[in-house]
């Protein structure tokens, strides 16, 4: 149970810091509008984002909050280090890092998917 509690609070911090302000709008060609049409219909949530690479400039500032380092503590972490240390241990990359990425096989200048399926799927 804590297992996922920590990983749906994963998934939802990176859709925060993705944001949302591409939206369909301005996406280039290859980026998100392309990588959605390879995601399951049947996903209980997916997360796409345009821009791989701004995901781990935006964990670098939400680890720099307050706030972050408060409800970090609330989810039981000692501050927002230590839930983004979490959180790329639970990835299996350090999403933090472009080198990092490109090491693993991604391109941080791309579109990412992910998907996360029913316990039926």
């Amino acid at each position: 149970m804590i297992r996922t509690r920590t990983l749906l609070t994963a998934v939802l911090l990176v859709a925060a810091a993705a944001g949302c302000g591409w939206c369909d709008r301005g996406v280039r060609k290859g980026g998100a509008t392309d990588v959605r049409r390879f995601l399951p219909k049947s996903a209980e949530l997916a997360v796409v984002v345009p821009d791989l690479g701004v995901v781990g400039d935006r964990i670098q500032q939400l680890q720099r909050l307050k706030l972050a380092s408060f409800v970090a503590q609330l989810q039981g972490f000692a501050g927002a280090d230590a839930f983004a240390d979490a959180l790329v241990r639970q990835l299996g990359v350090d999403v933090r890092s472009r080198e990092a990425l490109r090491n693993a096989g991604l391109a941080p200048d791309r579109a990412l998917g992910v998907a996360v399926l029913g316990e039926g799927a």
